[in-house]
Formats: C-alpha cells, sequence, structure tokens
C-alpha cells in the first residue's frame, strides 16, 4: 500500500509540531513546512522520517511555487493541514496598514492560494484548517489576527461542498494552547483568567489539538465535512 502523504504549514513548532508528531505516527509521510525556524524543521524531520521544506507564506508567489514543487515532487497528498500563521497584538488604536496585510497575507491568502493549488492533486483526502476562538469571541487586542482567523473560516464553510465528495474540508478552532505564542502574548493576568473560566481547565495541550487534527484526517471521520470543532475545554459557554 502506497504511504499516505500530509502536509502540515507551520510544522516546527508548537500545535503544528504536535501535529507532525501525530500524524507520522499514524502512518503518513510528513512534509513539515517552515519559514525560518530550518533547524527546528530538520530536527522533526528525521525523527518522523518526514521532509522539511520552506515556504515563506507571506509571499503569494513563494507560495505558489512550493505548491508546484509539491506538486512535482510528490504527485499527491492525502491530508493538508492549514497550521501557520502569526498574530501580532494589535488594537484599534495602533493598527497599521503593515500589520494589517502582514496577518491578511500569512494566515489568510496563503492558505487560500495554497488550497487552490493542492485540492487536485489531494487524493480522497482531508484538509483542515487551525483557526481560533477569537474568530467569533474576539479580543479588542487582536483585531488583524482575528478578522483573518474569521476570514479563513468563512473561505472553509466556502469550498467543502465544491470539493466534495473527494476531498473532506474541517476547521478545528483552538482555544488557549500552551505554545511559545501563548507564553508570549498572554499576560499573567490573562492566564489567570483562562484557567479561571473555562469548566475543564486551561491552556489545552498541542497535542490535543493534534488529536482532533488527527482524528478529522483519517477514515473515522469519513462523514464529517464543513464543520467547525472546537478544543477550548468549553470556554465558549
Amino acid at each position: 500500500m502506497t504511504q499516505k502523504i500530509a502536509l502540515v504549514t507551520g510544522g516546527s513548532r508548537g500545535i503544528g509540531k504536535a501535529i507532525c508528531y501525530k500524524l507520522a505516527k499514524d502512518g503518513y509521510k510528513v512534509i513539515v513546512h517552515y519559514n525560518n525556524s530550518k533547524d527546528a524543521a530538520e530536527t522533526i524531520a528525521t525523527d518522523i522520517k518526514g521532509i522539511a521544506m520552506r515556504c515563506d507564506l507571506s509571499s503569494i508567489k513563494g507560495v505558489e511555487n512550493f505548491g508546484d514543487k509539491i506538486i512535482s515532487d510528490f504527485g499527491q497528498i492525502h491530508c493538508l493541514v492549514h497550521n501557520g500563521g502569526i498574530a501580532e497584538q494589535d488594537y484599534l488604536s495602533g493598527i497599521t496598514e503593515d500589520i494589517f496585510d502582514r496577518h491578511m497575507t500569512v494566515n489568510l491568502k496563503a492558505p487560500i492560494f495554497l488550497t487552490k493549488k493542492l485540492c487536485k492533486i489531494i487524493s480522497r483526502g482531508s484538509i483542515i484548517f487551525i483557526s481560533s476562538g477569537c474568530a467569533t469571541y474576539p479580543t479588542p487586542d487582536a483585531l488583524s489576527y482575528a478578522m483573518s482567523k474569521a476570514g479563513i473560516e468563512i473561505f472553509a464553510k466556502s469550498i467543502f461542498q465544491e470539493l466534495a465528495p473527494n476531498v473532506r474540508v474541517n476547521i478545528v478552532a483552538a482555544g488557549a494552547t500552551q505554545t511559545d505564542m501563548y507564553d508570549k502574548n498572554y499576560t499573567e493576568n490573562d492566564k489567570q483568567w483562562v484557567k479561571e473560566n473555562n469548566p475543564m481547565g486551561c491552556p489545552r495541550t498541542p497535542e490535543e489539538i493534534a488529536n482532533t487534527v488527527a482524528f478529522l484526517g483519517s477514515n473515522d471521520a469519513s462523514g464529517i465535512t464543513g464543520q467547525r470543532i472546537r478544543v477550548n475545554g468549553g470556554s465558549h459557554i
């Protein structure tokens, strides 16, 4: 049997790293995408017998070239996980065109055009977008990030019928998750608030997000498409 292939953008750290390890454990040949973290990506790829590949998601031309290389090198993929992205704090009082454009290019335009390029070679597979609770419950300090995530969720919900039945499309909306981004962007007061206002306790772990992604990419989820799955410990209640 031919080994299934998965591409995980932003696969060198945090949630993406956990997804790479989980999908490899489930039998996929994993393409670990990175931009700046070459050493980390190559270490992961070596550990899981995968392949590290670079692409700057802020360049749509670069994204399209990256997609062409995936097509040329592999011919088909079975699971595409859009995890790569940026999250910079910005209030209305501090938002700039540069900050806004960076979020929209990396978090929204890049996955749109990579999906357009690769959906033709996804064989009876799955596309999964990693989103955030900010897409539906935005906070005032993450305007550009929240808008980009809301946009990618609308994109996912807009394409799942077009790509059916060959490709399933779902969203995993992660709550506060223990990553370096969490440590950087959350103040101690934020972290305490999260813990006190979550029925299951918080933060979630990257492995919990990865387990949900792996399920949605598997045959066990063959009847699931067009859905938004929250992995947040019930913090939306």
